[in-house]
């Protein structure tokens, strides 16, 4: 079977990202080619391996393969990527957790975290060194009982900060005796020594979080990155091996979507700037895009840039999009803002245009 390169329109909502890969089907929707990023639970011939490559350079191998992962919970409190909870099915304990950056953790020492976390009505209390974990464990009452014996959850807690991650696991079940607390404790101890930390998955690019930007890394020495400076930006999805190098983020407080596709720059086969607009605009059409009123096309600093308008299906809205293109070290950086709004203006154009003093690209001949 030849490999031929073609150009195909990925849609998400009605804006479009014109894709030039290899083998990708002409109808594959972007929603399809990317996933809602989530801790994933892979099967390993020594157990169940927890990892999140894209937040963490770190993965947790659990000693069970009946261990199985639920990302269905998220609440307010745990609306965070690096979350994930499941049960490990032969063990018969509930194991939640969650990957962070190192530099979320604002705490004075561990000690004064689990004291202002752990609820006052926790009984026998106890702090441990489990391998390289710090540990506490403690039992609560629940509203469940047996032949009049209210049940008590027994929990352990363990936290972890090594290679730019903050790693938390919690860990619980219920006992019905003393005696029975006893066993449980000594099981969640063995459990929690037997967990190993290894490190995650390689991947092509890499995601560094800081309390102020999100960062695509290229794993490859010598090629450039992108950052989004801002405290509001999060990650809502990314690339598979169908099209990788591809992140949508949202960035909270501005309200608007961040596509970004990062990739090799000799996949930008175009004279100029003005032939890859020509091609978008070729592909929105093919692909009946709603486009209304003009293209403009323009050069903020180093980046080529083309906005253009698009009527949706949902309500009265309409998306306002800017397409910006760049190559430099090696990469083709390839982003796409989008508002969501119910009517068109300048003003909306003028704020896209704006927000791209938070998108920044720099190379290892700068120093980072």
């Amino acid at each position: 079977m030849k490999k031929i390169f073609l150009v195909y329109v990925f849609t998400l909502g009605f804006g479009c990202i014109a894709i030039h890969a290899k083998n990708v089907r002409p109808d594959q929707n972007l929603s399809e080619s990317t996933r809602q990023i989530a801790v994933e639970a892979i099967n390993d011939p020594a157990g169940t391996l927890i990892e999140n490559p894209y937040i963490s350079s770190l993965s947790l191998l659990l000693p069970t393969k009946k261990y199985e992962i639920n990302n269905a919970p998220r609440d307010a409190m745990r609306r965070n990527s690096g979350y994930f909870t499941g049960m490990d099915k032969d063990a018969g304990l509930i194991i939640s957790g969650w990957f962070e950056s190192s530099q979320k953790f604002k705490h004075k020492n561990i000690e004064n975290m689990w004291r202002s976390q752990i609820s006052k009505k926790a009984q026998n209390v106890e702090y441990l060194k489990i391998n390289e974990w710090d540990v506490v464990l403690y039992e609560t009452e629940t509203q469940m009982s047996i032949n009049g014996r209210a049940l008590e959850m027994t929990t352990l807690r363990a936290n972890l900060l090594r290679d730019g991650t903050w790693l938390r696991l919690r860990l619980s079940d219920t006992a019905s005796t003393p005696e029975g607390t006893i066993a449980l404790r000594k099981k969640l101890a063995a459990y929690t020594k037997a967990i190993r930390v290894t490190a995650s998955t390689p991947r092509a690019f890499q995601l560094e979080h800081t309390s102020e930007s999100i960062s695509i890394i290229p794993t490859k020495k010598g090629s450039g990155r992108l950052s989004i400076v801002s405290k509001d930006i999060h990650l809502l999805q990314y690339d598979t091996e169908d099209v990788p190098g591809l992140f949508v983020f949202k960035d909270d407080k501005e309200k608007i979507r961040i596509t970004a596709w990062v990739r090799p720059s000799f996949d930008y086969h175009y004279k100029t700037s003005e032939s890859l607009w020509d091609e978008i605009k070729a592909a929105l059409a093919k692909n009946k895009t709603p486009v209304i009123g003009e293209f403009s096309c323009e050069k903020i600093r180093d980046w080529d840039v083309m906005f253009y308008d698009v009527k949706t299906s949902i309500g009265k809205k309409y998306e306002i999009n800017m397409r910006a293109s760049r190559v430099t070290d090696g990469i083709w950086f390839d982003i796409r803002l989008t508002l969501s709004e119910r009517r068109v203006s300048a003003s909306l154009r003028k704020k896209l245009r704006a927000y791209m003093k938070h998108i920044i690209v720099t190379s290892e001949h700068d120093g980072y």
